[in-house]
């Protein structure tokens, strides 16, 4: 049920995007978007702060639960509470020296008023974040304790109430700066709605006195690497941004973001599956049912490989005219980056209950070192190539180190230390190409013949057709018996409640 609601709350996000997206690009331009997002992904930079801590709280909270220690799993939750607050207020100190640097930052690129309207923007952001932490971990205790249904549940009303503000500020007049006031408020409520429903529904309760120094180091330990991950992470989703902010401009910042919301959506919807993976494969670690876990590991690699490859060839076949209906001609080159950058995620987002894997083992380390390798890679790579080629060079940056990080390096690490069968996914995974290029050739042949416009019934007709191209190919020669079971199983499903 979980799953379900996780791909209801994506498909609703996706449908408000594609109402909401192009009518906030109309009202706040592309100037004062791009200025919008360039606040943020500087911002988001504090969110690093987390170190790590929120899959740390998921994974003992599971680990205690699985021992029935419920001693420590409130001795746990008090410390990180405290540990929460501290991280708050240590971020809104780092964010109010950013407000005060901005003129430093961006004097180059951004006119007065623009500056001033960031400034206004970034200390609005740096309140909602302080704030954010230590509300942040009753989700986490949610999470660990697999409520996933409520969870999605309320995700979904946040889905639907956030455009909706948004859309009432923005045509009040307030702008940018009322859609940051709009979205800070929403935050804090969501947050606290989580707060209650754990204390009310978990019967969460917390001990702040006698912290157990020795699970603090290990936790620390454990945190730092995923920690050094969520710095890549940043890296890879914020600072192309900012480097296009300061040795480019606005515009080229809201062509790559509008890229980048794309690109996020690609992987929100391929990865489901694997976000939930983290309490069931840390309950397999603990009772060391590791044959459990690789084939938990290759089952959903397989769901997630082909849900990619759905998404990321349906784009590269329609996304140029979508994007230019949809947000206008001045958006057209955030079509090229999008591909870029969703082709190199493809193969990794396939494997990527690995990523679980490593954190449920304690085995982040390596991955850790990679990243971030891989992170001053990207960033020396993306300075000049945006000199040369502005808002393409970043996402050419950012392809080469997603495939060659995500992909090559960890699927070596995953065979050898992590205990995955890798190679017998990637044979499987291999036999699907075929299947997926006779579908893509004769949906070439289908385009070139039939249609040749881009209106929005032709993208529609477009879209159906590859969609029902991709279903019957993968579902004839691509899914194997188990996969066709659960498939019938849903349609089955389906009709009772007709």
């Amino acid at each position: 049920m979980g799953a379900i609601l996780s791909y209801m709350g994506i498909f609703l996000n996706t449908v408000i995007s594609l109402v909401y997206t192009p009518f906030m690009l109309r009202m706040l331009g592309q100037s004062e978007f791009g200025l919008f997002s360039l606040v943020n992904s500087t911002i988001a930079y504090l969110t690093v702060l987390d170190f790590g801590l929120g899959n740390a709280m998921i994974r003992y909270t599971a680990k205690f639960r699985a021992d029935g220690d419920k001693q420590k799993e409130q001795s746990m939750h008090g410390m990180f509470l405290v540990i929460y607050s501290l991280i708050g207020i240590v971020s809104f100190v780092l964010g109010l020296l950013l407000v005060l640097n901005i003129n430093t930052l961006f004097s180059n690129t951004l006119t007065a008023t623009e500056l001033h309207t960031a400034k206004i923007l970034m200390f609005i952001a740096i309140f909602n974040i302080a704030i954010s932490f230590p509300l942040s971990l009753f989700s986490s205790i949610i999470r660990a304790y697999e409520r996933f249904v409520f969870v999605q549940f309320i995700q979904i009303i946040r889905l639907m109430l956030n455009p909706l503000l948004v859309i009432g500020v923005l045509l009040l007049g307030y702008k940018s700066i009322g859609m940051i006031v709009v979205t800070t408020i929403i935050s804090l409520a969501f947050n606290l709605i989580y707060c209650i429903y754990c204390f009310k529904v978990l019967k969460v309760r917390m001990n702040f006195r006698g912290f157990d120094k020795a699970l603090i180091k290990e936790i620390a330990s454990y945190s730092f690497f995923i920690f050094l991950s969520i710095i890549v992470d940043r890296i890879y989703w914020s600072t192309n941004q900012v480097i296009l902010g300061a040795v480019c401009g606005t515009k080229e910042v809201a062509v790559y973001s509008l890229a980048s919301t794309l690109t996020i959506m690609f992987v929100s919807i391929s990865s489901v599956a694997s976000s939930m993976m983290l309490p069931k494969l840390t309950k397999h670690v603990v009772n060391k049912e590791y044959d459990l876990i690789n084939s938990e590991f290759i089952k959903v690699s397989r769901i997630q490989f082909i849900m990619a490859t759905y998404i990321f060839l349906g784009f590269v076949f329609i996304g140029k005219s979508f994007i230019v209906l949809w947000a206008g001609h001045d958006y057209e080159m955030a079509y090229y980056i999008s591909v870029l950058i969703m082709g190199g995620l493809v193969t990794g987002i396939a494997q990527n209950v690995g990523i679980g894997v490593l954190q449920a083992r304690n085995l982040n380390k390596f991955r850790a070192v990679v990243q971030i390798g891989i992170a001053v890679l990207n960033i020396t790579i993306a300075i000049p190539l945006a000199i040369l080629y502005r808002e393409i060079g970043p996402a050419i940056a950012s392809f080469i180190a997603m495939f060659f990080g995500n992909f090559t390096v960890m699927s070596i690490y995953y065979q050898k230390k992590a205990g995955l069968d890798v190679v017998s996914l990637w044979k499987q995974l291999i036999k699907f190409i075929p299947t997926f290029m006779t579908i893509s050739l004769i949906y070439f042949v289908f385009d070139y013949f039939c249609y040749t416009g881009s209106g929005i019934t032709e993208i529609f007709i477009k879209g159906c057709a590859f969609s029902v191209l991709f279903i019957i190919g993968t579902y004839l020669f691509v899914l194997n018996s188990y996969e066709k079971e659960q498939v019938n199983h849903i349609i089955s499903f389906v009709r009772r409640r007709k």
